[in-house]
């Protein structure tokens, strides 16, 4: 998986937490199919308070927008989830309605395994 991101939240937490729920859906599901696998490619561009997704069905690309200030890490979970899906082929009326109230999602709010940090901005300087 190659995460694009275009945020002020730090990659490797993001992807960890998509990791989590890759490794948690093949569980269930099964394998992604190899091009997927090896070319899932996903971009995170943020806005000021939006949380949104789009992926392509049976496709190996997901894009997330996410808000700047504040990201439920148990929607994002669930978000994700909800596109690799998508990659599987499924359509809105074959999946399970959208319930932030999940608890299948209650392990992302473990800040220790999964934070979620900004990242620090670099001042620059001026010699």
């Amino acid at each position: 998986m190659k995460i694009q991101n275009k945020t002020a939240w730090l990659t490797r937490d993001l992807k960890r937490i998509c990791c989590e729920v890759l490794r948690r859906n093949e569980k269930i599901e099964g394998k992604l199919g190899q091009y997927q696998k090896t070319n899932l490619f996903v971009v995170v561009v943020s806005a000021y308070n939006h949380l949104n997704a789009i992926a392509l069905i049976n496709g190996a690309w997901i894009k997330f927008i996410i808000p700047k200030d504040e990201v439920s890490k148990l929607a994002l979970a669930q978000m994700f989830e909800h596109e690799l899906q998508h990659l599987r082929g499924y359509r809105h009326e074959s999946m399970l309605d959208w319930d932030l109230n999940n608890t299948g999602y209650q392990w992302a709010a473990d800040n220790n395994k999964f934070p979620l940090r900004k990242q620090e901005r670099r001042s620059k300087c001026l010699v």
